[in-house]
């Protein structure tokens, strides 16, 4: 009976967990499609609009009574010790969601894999990640000249950072048996680290570039931080594709094999996110075609 009742209780988590999970991708996909529209001041139509503004006002309404008012509070005390007039612009909560993007997506990982020490380190540094770096991108003026670039390095930055952590988290407590810490550390960071920042590297050079040749896209850095979360989905896409292709045990498909693969089930659950953006922008196009015809 007892066993019963654990098993019971381990269904309910799944399932909690699992829900928790969809709203947090749904939660990510609208705040995706707000930045896309402000970088590329893409016009949505008739319930496509009404779906977004309905979503921007409960997003400012859950966050706007506790962590807007600590927020503000703090940056008071950061101003008056760094000597800087900052003030937070709401699109922080935005990016505060889309970087649990790519943090959640490693929680649900590290829960699949029954690594529950690794999921509470990532939910916790994850989570603190997201909250200096979206603080950091909303203290930013994004009508200041220098925004349209500022508004991709300090995302792709607290995104650097977090796999920083992840490093020395799994030198220190999963590293294999005879290696050293340093050892696992490097080769952790040219794997994992060096990678992201190279992506990061060509957003920041693609919003530059993009401020200096493009008149119609409203903000260059919020369009390059839409790509670089795109190019981090695919790069983990690939790391899984190779799994399946090279590394399968005798008799296992490459469907199982991906699906095996921490890095496989990374991009997954990321695209999640992105396909459930991309349909929304393509449903978006052909209601606006259709009204045109």
């Amino acid at each position: 009976m007892f066993a019963s009742d654990k098993v019971k209780v381990q269904e309910k988590t799944i399932g909690l967990w699992e829900v928790f999970g969809l709203l947090c991708s749904i939660a990510s996909v609208g705040s995706v499609l707000m930045l896309v529209k402000q970088g590329l001041d893409i016009g949505f139509v008739g319930p496509f609009k009404l779906v977004l503004e309905e979503y921007e006002f409960w997003t400012h309404a859950f966050f706007g009574w506790w962590a807007d008012p600590a927020i503000r509070l703090a940056l008071l005390h950061v101003r008056d010790w760094i000597g800087l007039d900052l003030h937070l612009s709401p699109e922080w909560k935005h990016i505060f969601l889309i970087l649990c993007v790519y943090f959640g997506a490693s929680a649900r990982v590290e829960r699949s894999d029954r690594r529950w020490l690794s999921v509470l380190f990532t939910v916790l540094w994850g989570g603190f990640i997201a909250t200096i770096g979206s603080v950091a991108f909303g203290s930013v003026l994004l009508g200041d000249p220098t925004s349209g670039v500022l508004a991709c390095i300090v995302p792709v930055t607290a995104v650097v950072f977090y796999e920083l952590g992840r490093r020395i988290w799994n030198a220190t407590y999963f590293r294999p048996a005879g290696e050293n810490w340093r050892e696992n550390f490097l080769m952790g960071a040219r794997i994992y680290v060096v990678p992201v920042a190279l992506i990061g590297g060509f957003s920041l050079i693609v919003a530059v570039v993009l401020k200096a040749v493009s008149g119609t896209i409203v903000n260059p850095g919020l369009t390059a931080f839409f790509g670089f979360i795109i190019l981090l989905g695919l790069r983990w896409v690939s790391r899984g594709l190779r799994r399946a292709i090279n590394d399968r045990r005798i008799g296992e498909s490459w469907a199982k094999r991906y699906y095996r693969s921490r890095s496989g089930r990374m991009g997954l659950y990321m695209f999640g996110v992105i396909g459930g953006v991309v349909a929304f922008l393509l449903a978006n196009a052909g209601v606006k075609l259709l009204n045109q015809l």
